[in-house]
């Protein structure tokens, strides 16, 4: 197996470490995925060619029944986790959201019908 965390410039051969085991078999795991790896791209290399790569996306979704409307709190988030920079996110029609403190995401979709207030103070930094 090998990554690339240039976008498909290059590519190094995955030795084993925090993240990943098989690195030498027919099926990679990778454990622990962090916001750090955002965008990485695997492949699997054979005695025969290489096989289409793989890109590592880390979404969160509003969900359609949160207990409540804060974006702080990770009990709204499919993932139970409070997006990140490197987090794409997904707010559904019919989500009302409230910042309340400096939050950031890779990239945002609002569905027609949901809005996201920003209370005095409050910023959403949205990197893409």
């Amino acid at each position: 197996w090998q990554v690339s965390v240039d976008s498909g410039k290059t590519f190094s051969n995955i030795t084993p470490g925090s993240f990943y085991t098989g690195e030498n078999t027919t099926e990679l795991t990778i454990t622990g995925i962090t916001t750090s790896l955002y965008g990485n791209i695997y492949k699997c290399v054979t005695n025969t060619g290489t096989l289409p790569g793989n890109v590592i996306k880390i979404s969160h979704s509003w969900k359609t029944n949160a207990p409540g409307n804060q974006w702080e709190n990770p009990a709204n988030w499919s993932c139970g986790s409070v997006p990140e920079g490197m987090t794409d996110v997904f707010i559904p029609a019919g989500a009302n959201v409230m910042v309340n403190s400096q939050a950031s995401c890779r990239s945002i979709v609002v569905a027609t019908g949901a809005t996201i207030t920003l209370q005095t103070g409050a910023h959403l930094n949205i990197l893409k």
